[in-house]
């Protein structure tokens, strides 16, 4: 469909995926979305930032297909990654995976995970980053859904 990625910024098929996924085309949005990761994986290796989060962008379109076991397993990959990785990808990617846990009804998962969330994003991006203050807005909204 889009011939080969690396003649265009990998940016600009991110976005397209993204359009595709808020347009709510969950499938062409994963089939782009997993090209991209190949080709990231290819040319800057499966550790990269931008690897992560394409790994991430593609749970998301299997969640909103009702595929949450392939989710939460690409997260967990996801999340594998970024352990040597100091980098935002790290609280998004869990962010990604409180969000299943909580569409699931697994709340103590989701609230734990949640907390790891912001310890997370003190750690990489310190506490006063809009990331991190995100992430402690998001773990707010995932306890009110809890009822706390």
């Amino acid at each position: 469909m889009f011939g080969e990625l690396y003649l265009v910024p990998l940016g600009l098929y991110t976005t397209i995926g993204n359009i595709l996924h808020a347009l709510g085309e969950f499938t062409e949005s994963k089939t782009l979305r997993m090209r991209i990761r190949d080709q990231i994986a290819k040319t800057d290796g499966i550790s990269h930032p931008y690897n992560i989060r394409s790994i991430s962008n593609i749970a998301q379109s299997h969640t909103f297909l009702g595929e949450s076991i392939d989710a939460l397993q690409l997260q967990a990959e996801a999340l594998k990654l970024t352990e040597s990785t100091k980098c935002s990808a790290v609280a998004s990617t869990q962010y990604s995976i409180v969000v299943i846990y909580s569409n699931q009804g697994r709340w103590k998962e989701a609230g734990e995970l949640g907390v790891q969330v912001v310890e997370t994003s003190k750690r990489i991006l310190g506490q006063e980053h809009l990331d991190t203050l995100a992430s402690m807005n998001n773990l707010a909204s995932t306890f009110s859904d809890q009822g706390r």
